[in-house]
Protein backbone atom coordinates (compact mmCIF):
# COMPACT_ATOMS: atom_id res chain seq x y z
CA UNK A 1 0.00 0.00 0.00
CA UNK A 2 1.28 3.48 -0.92
CA UNK A 3 2.16 5.57 2.30
CA UNK A 4 -1.31 7.61 3.03
CA UNK A 5 -3.24 5.25 1.06
CA UNK A 6 -6.16 3.17 2.29
CA UNK A 7 -6.11 1.13 -0.55
CA UNK A 8 -3.80 -1.26 -2.14
CA UNK A 9 -2.38 -1.10 -5.50
CA UNK A 10 -0.57 -3.65 -7.52
CA UNK A 11 3.05 -3.19 -9.31
CA UNK A 12 2.85 -1.32 -12.59
CA UNK A 13 2.60 1.31 -15.25
CA UNK A 14 3.03 2.86 -18.33
CA UNK A 15 5.31 1.19 -20.56
CA UNK A 16 8.26 3.27 -21.91
CA UNK A 17 8.72 4.27 -25.79
CA UNK A 18 9.43 0.63 -27.58
CA UNK A 19 9.19 -1.25 -23.95
CA UNK A 20 6.61 -4.58 -24.84
CA UNK A 21 4.23 -5.40 -22.11
CA UNK A 22 6.71 -7.96 -20.53
CA UNK A 23 9.29 -5.41 -20.45
CA UNK A 24 7.50 -3.11 -18.73
CA UNK A 25 6.21 -5.85 -15.98
CA UNK A 26 9.81 -6.39 -15.68
CA UNK A 27 10.84 -2.89 -15.21
CA UNK A 28 8.18 -1.91 -12.70
CA UNK A 29 8.48 -4.82 -10.47
CA UNK A 30 12.32 -4.11 -10.38
CA UNK A 31 11.70 -0.27 -9.46
CA UNK A 32 8.37 -0.33 -6.95
CA UNK A 33 9.11 -3.93 -5.39
CA UNK A 34 13.20 -4.51 -5.87
CA UNK A 35 12.16 -8.08 -7.57
CA UNK A 36 14.03 -9.20 -10.00
CA UNK A 37 11.55 -11.45 -12.30
CA UNK A 38 13.78 -12.60 -14.17
CA UNK A 39 16.04 -14.43 -11.11
CA UNK A 40 12.77 -15.30 -10.29
CA UNK A 41 12.01 -17.39 -13.40
CA UNK A 42 13.80 -19.85 -15.73
CA UNK A 43 13.17 -18.21 -19.29
CA UNK A 44 10.62 -15.00 -20.28
CA UNK A 45 8.35 -18.30 -21.02
CA UNK A 46 7.33 -18.65 -17.83
CA UNK A 47 5.74 -15.06 -17.72
CA UNK A 48 2.28 -15.89 -18.93
CA UNK A 49 -0.25 -13.28 -19.65
CA UNK A 50 -3.55 -13.27 -17.35
CA UNK A 51 -6.23 -11.02 -18.52
CA UNK A 52 -6.95 -7.57 -19.16
CA UNK A 53 -9.56 -5.81 -16.92
CA UNK A 54 -11.24 -2.42 -16.90
CA UNK A 55 -12.48 -0.63 -13.99
CA UNK A 56 -13.65 2.51 -12.33
CA UNK A 57 -10.22 4.41 -11.40
CA UNK A 58 -10.10 4.88 -7.32
CA UNK A 59 -10.56 8.43 -6.32
CA UNK A 60 -11.34 9.82 -9.60
CA UNK A 61 -14.25 11.29 -11.25
CA UNK A 62 -17.27 8.89 -12.02
CA UNK A 63 -16.49 7.47 -15.61
CA UNK A 64 -12.56 7.86 -15.50
CA UNK A 65 -11.52 4.41 -16.15
CA UNK A 66 -7.93 2.40 -15.74
CA UNK A 67 -7.34 -0.59 -17.78
CA UNK A 68 -4.40 -2.74 -16.46
CA UNK A 69 -2.97 -6.14 -18.61
CA UNK A 70 -2.21 -8.73 -15.90
CA UNK A 71 0.39 -11.50 -15.82
CA UNK A 72 1.19 -14.75 -14.10
CA UNK A 73 4.78 -15.72 -13.21
CA UNK A 74 5.20 -18.94 -12.72
CA UNK A 75 8.21 -19.12 -10.19
CA UNK A 76 11.55 -21.91 -10.60
CA UNK A 77 10.98 -25.10 -9.78
CA UNK A 78 12.59 -25.14 -6.34
CA UNK A 79 10.50 -22.47 -5.77
CA UNK A 80 7.15 -24.43 -7.20
CA UNK A 81 5.93 -25.52 -3.61
CA UNK A 82 5.08 -21.68 -2.81
CA UNK A 83 2.36 -21.72 -5.21
CA UNK A 84 -0.13 -24.19 -2.83
CA UNK A 85 0.14 -21.15 -0.23
CA UNK A 86 -1.42 -18.82 -3.29
CA UNK A 87 -4.38 -19.24 -4.59
CA UNK A 88 -6.67 -17.18 -6.61
CA UNK A 89 -9.75 -15.26 -5.48
CA UNK A 90 -13.04 -16.64 -5.67
CA UNK A 91 -14.55 -13.57 -7.07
Amino acid sequence: RSYGKKVYYTPGGKREAGESDVQALLRECKEELDVDLLSATKTLGNVEPYGTFQAQAYGKPEGTMVRMTCFRVVPREAEIELESLVQPSEE
